[in-house]
Order: structure tokens, then sequence, then C-alpha cells
């Protein structure tokens, strides 16, 4: 039945619903979580990560989600603690106070990320190529080893444009 795509309603929900499992997992890393409920710092957090998260086509009051969010993660928040979250929230989105981060940037994590699952020494280098640019140390051999390899995966286009820039 995964063939089958959402539509409408039922797919913002839907990534409404991947997208508080992401939050929720990370904010699950913290000790003592329910100390956080009227933490500006943690407030910010989830503000930041629901911005890199949430795509305008998603159609999804970021705002208004930060506040379900904060519902739905602490359910003994009171009225009160409602509006000055709410209050919060409108100051951090109004003030530009989020850190949007660029998609290049996320592409090359995305890639950094993918080639630490591959556990062979040709991940291994071509991380070392990537995450240090700066480094003179790169010869010509091992540009060609890396551009061969990549075009091995078939992943080269996207990849040498990345090392290119770097390098």
């Amino acid at each position: 039945m995964s063939l089958v795509k959402t539509q409408n309603t039922l797919r913002t929900d839907e990534k409404k619903t991947k997208i508080k499992n992401l939050i929720v997992s990370r904010a699950k890393e913290f000790e003592n979580l329910s100390s956080y409920k009227l933490n500006n710092e943690f407030l910010s957090l989830v503000c930041n990560q629901v911005e890199n998260l949430v795509k305008k086509h998603y159609k999804i009051d970021k705002k208004s989600f930060v506040l379900e969010f904060f519902s739905a993660l602490f359910p003994d928040i009171t009225t009160d603690e409602q509006l000055q979250i709410a209050n919060n929230i409108a100051f951090i989105f109004d003030n530009n106070l989020i850190i949007k981060i660029p998609l290049s940037k996320q592409i090359v994590e995305f890639g950094k990320n993918w080639l630490k699952k591959k556990d062979n020494r040709v991940s291994k280098n071509l991380i070392d190529i990537i995450t240090s640019p700066m480094k003179e140390v790169i010869n010509n051999k091992k540009k060609e080893l890396v551009i061969s390899i990549l075009i091995g995966l078939k992943i080269a286009p996207y990849i040498i444009g990345i090392i290119i820039v770097f390098i």
C-alpha cells in the first residue's frame, strides 16, 4: 500500500508527523526534558529545526506547528504557559533569530553521512577529501582515483562538483 500516495490534508498531516518524530527523537537526547518546558534556548532549537525541516510547499504554519509540538511534548502545559510560549515563538520568528542552513551545507552533510555508512578505504579517502578542502596534500593521483571511483558509483556528477569547489 506504500505505492498509494497521500494527498492534500493527509499529506500535510503525514509530513507533520514525520517532522514531529524527528524533533522528538532529538529532544529526547536531553536529560530531564520536562525542565525545558519554558526554556528559551530549547524553544529556539525547536524553532530552528522546524524552519529547516518544513519546506514552503508543505503549507504548514511554522509558528502554530511549534506550539502544537510543545503541547504534544508537554501535555501538562497550562494556558498561561501556552500563551507565553506563543509569544516567544512569535518573537523568535519575527526578529529573524532563526538560522537557516544553506542547501549546499545540507548536501555536503548528507554526503558525509552517506559515506560514513560505507565502511571501506575508498569512502574514508573521499570523506578526508571532502571534509578537509584546504589541505595541500591532495595530489593529482588521488583526484583521478576519486573521480574514477565516483564514475563507477554513478554519482560523479553530484560529488565532482562539490570536490572541485573545495579543492
